[in-house]
């Protein structure tokens, strides 16, 4: 058979992209407004406003209002156009033209634009929706109508600016009340937004309950996430500047200037949900932005009780980027195995001056020393039954220079389960078998730690201070102890799994949820 010569259209199927991709690229409830704000920046908006509807079971509505420079019609085109060919200044939040797309599609299914410019000076209008992805033209572009006029106007009177409406809210059980919604973000953008708040900007938020019409606001403070020059709320502050050269994939040199800011928390001054273990790690902040908090890079930071108070806010401009793997959302980063060289020595420095000041809650009491004897005869068990069980190997003779690394970068002296990217090295075999620590955390509501030190080691760190460890493993029987021992063993063996994969964030916040439900049923219901 003769094969003729034809042109075949592979365009992508914009249904799914929309409903499958954009969802998965890495916003949440929290992170995907964020990016509606960034637009609302970049524009030169100085006032933004969020509004949160709701019925009687979860949230139906979202609108974003901003006094920006608005768009005329070919932008507000592109701007409904995944990869968009917007103009970025320096120094802008958006960068790659998906932001607002992805976004809107990962809060709802349907995205209305009303946007006012000097050039256009009427409110133009667009929709796209989910549903409508199928249809040959899905984009409707029109002028608004005088009703939704006077709604511009009621959120934007006499100004420049743009409205988005986010309809059919997906709906998720974390944000299922408005109320809680709402003080969410007011706590997210506050830390997010703390640069541009201390600098004029203003975001309020306004919500209403399920069968009330009565609009109640939240004002967004400025809210340094790791508390910096806050003498309330910080024991110390300090500043570090490192200069950093690298060369990008086009073969330029780049340089620039690293901002390095170290605190030691007052934790006892802190709310519960800041700043204590559940956000332990590095804040990554670009352009002067925050854009992810809670990072624990190998090589870097290694969760730890001791490092709860220890607060460390890394700043640079878009021009690192490529250094420090910004994603496309611009919520996450993957340090550079050079970048990581580079400043991992300063970190470290506070890192260890934070924990030798807070070692003194290691938990010494006669119990505690009774539970070690008793952890050393499981841990020899596990030992032994290693292979059967399937324990990451080490190697004995490799454990030389603790957190040093070979060429590829993994840790020297590991071996874990296949498809974690770690491998064996040296002959002599032993099995990577968790060690238990007691320390006292009274004002933490977490029962363990899972962690790994630079070498490989998986610690487990048990608070003698909670209730639940206090009342169920101290003073239990040795069944139930042993239970317990075995529990948390696997939670550090999962940790080391997970360790330097993109599941690791994840996994983290998992088990911090997880304990703090532990916390709250076991206070309650018993």
């Amino acid at each position: 058979m003769d094969l003729m010569e034809e042109k075949v259209d592979i365009n992508p199927g914009l249904e799914k992209i929309y409903n499958m991709v954009l969802p998965h690229l890495g916003h949440d409830m929290l992170t995907a407004p964020g990016d509606l704000v960034d637009n609302a920046l970049d524009a030169g908006a100085k006032n933004v406003k969020i509004y949160i509807n709701e019925d009687k079971e979860s949230i139906t509505q979202m609108l974003v209002a901003d006094d920006g420079d608005g768009m005329d019609k070919p932008t507000l085109h592109e701007s409904n156009r995944i990869g968009a060919a917007a103009a970025h200044n320096p120094g802008d939040n958006g960068k790659f033209g998906t932001g607002g797309s992805i976004a809107s599609f990962t809060l709802g299914g349907c995205k209305t634009t009303y946007t006012r410019s000097v050039a256009t000076g009427t409110v133009l209008k667009s929709v796209l929706s989910l549903e409508a992805l199928g249809a040959p033209d899905p984009l409707i572009l029109t002028v608004a109508t005088s009703k939704e006029i006077d709604l511009f106007n009621g959120l934007l009177p006499d100004t420049t600016g743009t409205l988005i409406s986010i309809d059919d809210m997906k709906k998720n059980p974390q944000y299922s009340r408005a109320y809680t919604y709402a003080i969410a973000l007011q706590e997210y953008f506050g830390m997010t937004y703390y640069n541009n708040l201390d600098n004029g900007l203003s975001i309020n938020i306004f919500y209403t309950n399920a069968g009330s019409t009565e609009v109640k606001k939240l004002e967004v403070e400025p809210l340094n996430p790791i508390y910096y020059n806050d003498p309330e709320r910080s024991h110390t502050s300090r500043t570090q500047i490192v200069s950093y050269e690298f060369e990008n994939s086009s073969g330029e040199q780049v340089q620039s200037d690293i901002i390095l800011y170290f605190t030691r928390m007052n934790t006892a001054a802190i709310r519960k949900n800041h700043g204590l273990s559940k956000n332990q790690g590095l804040v990554l902040e670009r352009n002067r932005r925050v854009i992810c908090r809670g990072k624990t890079p190998s090589g870097i930071w290694s969760r730890h009780p001791h490092l709860n108070g220890a607060g460390v806010l890394i700043s640079f401009g878009e021009e690192l980027d490529e250094a420090f793997g910004v994603k496309v959302t611009k919520n996450d980063v993957n340090f550079s195995e050079h970048l990581t060289d580079v400043v991992a020595p300063e970190i470290k420095k506070h890192l260890n001056y934070v924990k030798e000041i807070y070692a003194d809650g290691s938990s010494t009491s006669p119990e505690v020393k009774e539970l070690s004897k008793a952890d050393d005869k499981f841990s020899k068990a596990l030992q032994e039954n290693g292979a059967s069980i399937g324990l990451p190997e080490v190697t004995t003779t490799s454990l030389i220079g603790k957190g040093s690394r070979n060429p590829t970068g993994t840790k020297k002296g590991t071996v874990t389960p296949m498809g974690t990217g770690r491998h064996q090295s040296g002959t002599a075999k032993s099995f990577n078998v968790p060690r238990f620590e007691y320390i006292s955390e009274p004002r933490t509501p977490v029962d363990h730690w899972p962690s790994v030190d630079e070498d490989g080691t998986i610690v487990v760190f048990i608070n003698t201070a909670h209730p639940f460890v206090e009342k169920v493993f101290i003073k239990g029987n040795e069944s139930t102890q042993d239970a317990m021992r075995a529990l948390w063993a696997a939670s550090g063996l999962a940790h080391y799994d997970y360790k330097d994969t993109p599941e690791e964030t994840t996994t983290a916040s998992f088990a911090e949820k997880l304990s703090n439900y532990l916390t709250k049923i076991y206070k309650r219901a018993r």
